[in-house]
């Protein structure tokens, strides 16, 4: 057993730390010329570690008292987003990506949407938020693969200096980013022009009257010729009378003015009037009609038959998508049974 004087052991323990300190030295002044690649080429990388990868921010159970900004001008960027409505959890969700641009980006966007609306004379709507954050995708921090520490740490013979040790594990880790949806900013027609382009869709149901007006004669002459014939359809009775109070109402609408042809046109197709007007003017919600048309939302028409149903569909006057009733018990081809006034959902190309 080699045996030390106290001033041999003191010599000892001063060469080898300063053959300690020398390593320390080489090795970051290797990660000062080549970075981490080049220290993982000459001690290899270590994969040993979890990463914090984008699976980190599909747990449920985040952190929200505890959100680690990248920076202060982040983390006030944050509380700003906060008074416009984002939660913490959104917040600990976009600042666990490591991204350092992304609360500066979010703020632009919602400051944005905010410019627009007041533009209009509007608040811009919670939603807003709620979809940004939803629709946004989020991608976290990923491992490039690890700087061996403990090889390093066994070539120096000793523990890295702390400061030089939270240097190099701090480069294992590559910064998240975040991809930001913006929302499309539909212009406002506001509500004084809702009742113009009201009567100008009634103007288009006019023309869209006549074209049923022709389909419901035309059936109603088949079914008259087909029981002259003896081979009269199933239900045809029942079809002959709701054919009947269809053209009666068309011919009542017709010696209306615009805004009762209005009314009673989304009286007459309901639902499809009203999802047609809504699809053509994209602006508009249900709580800025009129209240003399929101009834027109529930309201399901009744059409003679399945036939002249499709027929109508073809003809462009109902709108795919719209739903309708049967005045009888209908068996479809599938052998589903529906039964009279249960809503039919019309399928189908115009």
């Amino acid at each position: 057993m080699a045996k030390f004087s106290n001033v041999g052991l003191r010599n000892y323990i001063d060469k080898t730390r300063a053959r300690k300190d020398a390593r320390e030295e080489a090795i970051m002044s290797i990660y000062a010329k080549h970075g981490g690649i080049g220290l993982r080429k000459i001690f290899g990388s270590d994969y040993r570690k979890p990463d914090q990868t984008a699976d980190a921010l599909n747990m449920d159970d985040i952190d929200t008292d505890d959100i680690r900004y990248s920076s202060s001008k982040a983390q006030s960027q944050a509380l700003a987003l906060k008074k416009y409505g984002m939660s913490d959890e959104a917040l600990a969700r976009f600042a666990s990506s490591g991204d350092p641009t992304v609360f500066e980006r979010l703020l632009k966007i919602v400051n944005n949407q905010r410019k627009l609306y007041e533009g209009e004379g509007l608040k811009m709507p919670e939603e807003i938020i709620a979809q940004v954050v939803e629709e946004s995708t989020i991608s976290g921090p990923a491992s490039s693969g690890r700087i061996n520490i403990p090889a390093i740490e066994k070539y120096i013979k000793g523990k890295l200096d702390p400061l030089y040790k939270g240097i190099l594990e701090q480069q294992d880790v590559t910064a998240g980013s975040v991809t930001l949806f913006e929302p499309t900013f539909v212009e406002y027609a506001g509500q004084d022009k809702i009742s113009q382009l009201l009567k100008n869709a009634a103007k288009d149901y006019s023309a869209k009257s006549d074209i049923e007006f022709s389909v419901l004669t035309k059936i109603s002459n088949d079914i008259d010729a087909e029981i002259k014939d003896g081979n009269e359809r199933p239900n045809s009775s029942t079809i002959k009378t709701t054919i009947a109070q269809r053209i009666s109402e068309i011919a009542e609408i017709r010696k209306l003015g615009e805004e009762g042809k209005a009314v009673r046109f989304a009286q007459l197709y309901g639902n499809s009037f009203i999802k047609d007007f809504l699809e053509r003017n994209p602006t508009y919600r249900k709580e800025d009609f009129p209240s003399v048309f929101v009834r027109g939302f529930d309201i399901v028409p009744l059409v003679p038959s399945i036939e002249v149903a499709a027929m109508l569909v073809k003809q462009g006057v109902l709108r795919v998508g719209s739903t309708v009733r049967l005045p009888y018990d209908f068996t479809t081809p599938t052998g589903e049974l529906i039964k009279a006034g249960d809503p039919i959902n019309l399928i189908g190309s115009k």
